[in-house]
């Protein structure tokens, strides 16, 4: 399974679609837009999003006039908050653990995608993170210059 995420500009909106295979990349479904807004910009807002794929479905996540979103393809978009650079971490072995990083102002979070809570992990900027087989979560952001790390 291949999944492409990619932000489209069609009639002057920049929304965020998903190309799909199931052959290992011989061919793709047509792309499907993600969420149900739109977002007129004359320009690209050079903050992307975040896609994985688990055992079950394709989950995405992006930022929209400075509100992260989160779904997996054709479904309603789940708004989880304020917020900007966004990207996704996911357990491989519990399909049920899919993390949302995220800014937020000067602090950089996680956000469980299920149940929306919240953990501040520091104050910065380009948080990523992955969730090790023992279950924490090793963090990495940029903060005054300098790479941090943090497990929780």
């Amino acid at each position: 399974h291949v999944a492409i995420m990619f932000r489209n500009w069609l009639n002057g909106s920049r929304d965020l679609y998903v190309m799909q295979s199931v052959d290992k990349g011989t061919t793709f479904h047509a792309p499907q837009k993600l969420g149900d807004g739109t977002w007129k910009l004359n320009g690209c807002p050079m903050d992307g999003g975040g896609i994985t794929i688990d055992t079950k479905e394709v989950n995405t996540v992006w930022q929209r006039q400075g509100v992260v979103y989160y779904c997996t393809p054709a479904t309603t978009e789940k708004k989880i908050a304020a917020g900007r650079s966004c990207s996704l971490a996911e357990n491989a072995s519990n399909a049920n653990t899919v993390l949302i990083n995220m800014q937020d102002g000067a602090n950089v979070k996680l956000v469980d995608a299920t149940t929306n809570n919240e953990t501040i992990i520091g104050m910065g900027s380009f948080l990523r993170s992955i969730i090790l087989p023992d279950q924490k979560v090793l963090c990495v952001w940029e903060e005054d210059m300098q790479i941090k790390f943090k497990k929780v």
